[in-house]
């Protein structure tokens, strides 16, 4: 009897491990399996956030190319300085047009701050865009008492600088469209 008791012992023991090997088993491939799923949805967010991210920084682009139609040494309606040239002569006479000024200056403060694509800028834009607005706003100031329109410039220095921050805002945009561009904002 004792040698039965025995055996039954032994068979529970052996019928409870190879339970326990299962339910241990089963419980180590329910962990792996959730850790993986979770860390494929992170993976997944990550690439959702950078892409999301990518978006606004093309549409911050896209919203900076916009604003170069005001910079435009080409005569638009928008245009904030123009150029006349007299026939026959190089000599050019340049103009600052108020009314556009203003606009500009309101698109770029709508641009930045109330869309919020200013954060998604390239770093090497937003000086070039800061510094065309403060040479027009000093312009604006020194001709607030006129009531014209367009008003000549005296300063041709003044036009020149601000043709050659219009062509350094265009230079960085082209090249930040690339999108291997390593210098876009993190």
């Amino acid at each position: 009897m004792t040698q039965t008791l025995f055996l039954d012992a032994a068979w529970y023991q052996i019928e409870f491990w190879g339970i326990g090997k299962t339910l241990i088993t089963s419980f180590i491939a329910a962990y792996v399996a959730f850790r993986f799923a979770m860390w494929q949805k992170s993976k997944e967010n990550t690439l959702q956030v950078d892409k999301d991210k990518n978006a606004l920084v093309l549409k911050s682009l896209q919203e900076c190319w916009r604003l170069l139609q005001y910079m435009s040494p080409q005569e638009n309606e928008k245009s904030v300085m123009t150029f006349e040239r007299e026939k026959g002569t190089k000599n050019d006479t340049y103009f600052f047009h108020t009314t556009n000024a203003q606009a500009f200056i309101k698109a770029l403060n709508d641009y930045f701050y109330g869309s919020g694509l200013g954060l998604f800028l390239p770093k090497e834009i937003k000086p070039f865009l800061f510094k065309y607005r403060s040479d027009i706003f000093g312009l604006l100031l020194k001709e607030r008492n006129n009531s014209n329109d367009k008003i000549k410039i005296e300063n041709d220095g003044l036009y020149k600088a601000c043709l050659k921050t219009y062509e350094n805002i265009n230079e960085a945009l082209r090249k930040a469209t690339d999108m291997q561009n390593p210098n876009l904002p993190d």
